[in-house]
């Protein structure tokens, strides 16, 4: 695991539970989503060398690393919905989206719908 990343938990309204990594840092936030058949374990290297002027947040997205799977995926909607839910949830309002792979689908999904 990174130092100084502190791993988290939280339930959405929809009752998935979300787990998510949390670095400390300046006030300039990055959100990372992972891709498919991996974790917010595959932002390590980037959390690890990004600059301390950010403060970085990666999720696990429902079904992955350490969230629930509670109901059934079906569109990349659903995801997106969950990374809206989560943001709202944790209280992050103003911040940079990076996606990789499905994450970035994800994140191009969360652009058009919020």
């Amino acid at each position: 695991m990174v130092a100084n990343v502190v791993l988290k938990k939280v339930v959405l309204p929809n009752g998935e539970k979300i787990a998510y990594r949390e670095r400390e840092g300046g006030e300039d936030i990055v959100v990372l989503v992972h891709g498919n058949m991996t974790s917010s374990v595959h932002w390590d290297l980037v959390i690890e060398n990004l600059s301390d002027r950010y403060k970085v947040y990666a999720m696990d997205m429902r079904g992955f690393g350490g969230s629930s799977y509670n109901k059934q995926i079906t569109a990349i909607k659903d995801f997106s919905d969950d990374l809206k839910l989560w943001l709202d949830a944790v209280g992050i309002k103003d911040f940079v989206l990076v996606g990789w792979s499905t994450g970035g689908c994800v994140s191009m999904q969360f652009c058009m719908d919020y």
